[in-house]
């Protein structure tokens, strides 16, 4: 298998789709790669899928949940469209479901699957909180990332949850773990 590094891909595909700026327009970044986002009631287990059929995809979102949770899932799914599916056993038919607590599994090295999901977990941070964005807005606001309230305005800006922020900026080593 293939393995594309999934903070180059976002970066490309942000450059590409022209959607960088906050909060980033996942709609704009689904039609430029020519894949429909579609809202349905799905069981609250199951945040979202991507479906390929007969070279035909599509993005399907719980509507049940958050909309921060939602855009999370989009951008997970568009991870999973661009990072893996052209290079799977079959590129023309293929799907992803994506359960709620998957976005938060441990990793465990060796299996597929689950490297895939942290492949697409750190795509969808790159594409919603691009580091470069990520500190123009701190600065532009002077925000104190040892500001509880702080890091829940740039939350709001960015249109993710607070987890999905602490998670991205321990990851780009502005704050410490908890």
């Amino acid at each position: 298998m293939i393995m594309r590094n999934p903070k180059k891909e976002a970066q490309k595909l942000l450059r590409k789709s022209k959607a960088g700026s906050i909060p980033i327009d996942l709609e704009k970044i689904a039609s430029s790669l020519k894949i429909p986002v579609l809202y349905d009631e799905f069981d609250d287990h199951i945040s979202g899928l991507l479906v390929v059929k007969n070279g035909k995809t599509a993005v399907g979102v719980n509507k049940k949940h958050h909309p921060n949770r939602q855009r999370f899932t989009i951008a997970h799914e568009l991870g999973h469209y661009v990072l893996h599916h052209k290079y799977g056993d079959d590129p023309k038919n293929d799907i992803h479901i994506d359960k709620k607590w998957a976005y938060f599994r441990s990793d465990t090295a060796g299996h597929r699957l689950d490297e895939q999901e942290r492949q697409a977990n750190q795509f969808a941070a790159e594409l919603l909180m691009p580091q470069k964005l990520v500190e123009e807005i701190i600065e532009k606001y002077r925000l104190d990332l040892s500001d509880d309230f702080d890091i829940f305005k740039l939350a709001n800006l960015l249109q993710v949850s607070e987890q999905a922020l602490a998670i991205r900026l321990v990851g780009l080593r502005m704050i410490k773990p908890y």
